[in-house]
């Protein structure tokens, strides 16, 4: 089930032997993406689903989904929270998607394996009662994140330490990290994570509810390179567009909406996010038989559901350009040399509404 991905990229050498949940280690840590497992399709990364198949159905059908062509990818938290865990479950698994753990994710999977061994489930985790073996397997080997290095890219859960190697970050910063201490870093970054580490011990709150104060900021805004990260995990600040990162949390599940980056392949610059519907074909010509059946009743699925989609009408197509080189706050970009912005990479940014609102945030924080 799902796109069959490259060796680990490297092994990770934070000598972590389990995940921040308490689940073993996945056999891919750090997954890869190749130039020509992208081919010519596009590569769409969807933020948190949180357990909204209905909605990601109806995203899909915006970005004019081509099971076969284009490569689906999910920045984590696809489950809990929402009312439809298992089936959003389901429906990654039959259209392909490639999953990077969030921190969701992995806590469901530890209380699923604590519910097997007779612990009881909180009311909100009921659902898991319904996993199964092989869903919960599946979530086991999601690995903490995709390397794109055709297109520079790179997708995790949460967020990195700005100068430290994928492979020495640790695990709980994939997936739980929002902001920095604004002045934490010399302009070079950190070079080895002994230090990192020391540093982050001193800071507690680094994985915590985001303050926004001086002493603060988001990870992204402080992100240089070398690739462009793709994240989520953090809907308070809804859409994210710093010069170096790109931020998919838009809060579905709490009634906000649900965001697709599509990215063309390298090897054919056409954007065709934002075509009408009638530009491009309604099958699947590179599909076969099976995967043809798949995407049809995503599309006929999506069209149900969106006719009783309040606001289905508020549909929001962002083409990236000048003016996304500028963060949230209006802030001027700064030099990112070879890392690729978001025009660079030619992508386009769907968005649609949430049907209603799923689970309550005790805190909505303002926008940066």
């Amino acid at each position: 089930m799902g796109q069959k991905l490259g060796r680990d990229v490297s092994s990770h050498s934070k000598k972590e032997s389990q995940t921040p949940a308490g689940n073993p280690l996945p056999h891919l840590i750090h997954a890869e993406l190749s130039a020509a497992q992208l081919g010519a399709g596009r590569l769409i990364v969807v933020g948190d689903v949180h357990g909204c198949p209905d909605e990601l159905k109806i995203l899909l059908r915006k970005c004019q989904f081509q099971q076969g062509s284009d490569v689906l990818a999910f920045n984590g938290d696809i489950i809990n929270k929402g009312p439809k865990s298992v089936q959003a479950i389901d429906l990654i698994q039959s259209l392909g998607g490639i999953v990077v753990r969030g921190n969701q994710d992995d806590k469901a999977l530890a209380q699923y394996v604590q519910w097997q061994s007779g612990e009881p489930l909180e009311e909100k985790s009921k659902w898991l009662e319904e996993l199964g073996a092989e869903r919960a397997e599946w979530l086991k080997q999601l690995p903490f994140s995709l390397s794109v290095p055709c297109l520079k890219l790179l997708v995790v859960h949460a967020g990195l330490i700005p100068g430290i190697p994928l492979k020495e970050q640790s695990l709980k910063t994939l997936t739980e990290l929002r902001t920095l201490p604004a002045n934490a870093f010399l302009p070079d970054g950190i070079a080895d994570s002994d230090s990192s580490d020391k540093q982050l011990d001193a800071y507690p709150s680094l994985h915590a509810e985001p303050k926004l104060d001086e002493t603060e900021v988001p990870w992204a805004s402080l992100w240089k390179g070398p690739q462009h990260v793709v994240f989520g995990h953090d809907a308070g600040r809804k859409l994210q567009t710093w010069p170096c990162a790109t931020g998919l949390d838009t809060g579905c599940c709490y009634g906000g909406q649900l965001t697709a980056l599509v990215i063309p392949s390298p090897h054919k610059q056409t954007n065709t996010a934002s075509m009408p519907a009638q530009d491009r074909s309604a099958g699947c010509s590179t599909c076969t038989d099976q995967s043809t059946v798949q995407h049809s009743s995503v599309q006929e699925y999506a069209q149900q559901a969106e006719d009783n989609l309040v606001g289905s009408g508020d549909v929001d197509t962002i083409d990236t350009g000048p003016s996304l080189s500028h963060n949230a706050a209006g802030t001027q970009a700064q030099d990112s040399g070879s890392v690729p912005s978001l025009s660079d990479l030619d992508a386009s940014l769907i968005l649609v509404p949430a049907k209603k609102i799923y689970s309550k945030k005790k805190k909505i924080k303002p926008d940066l």
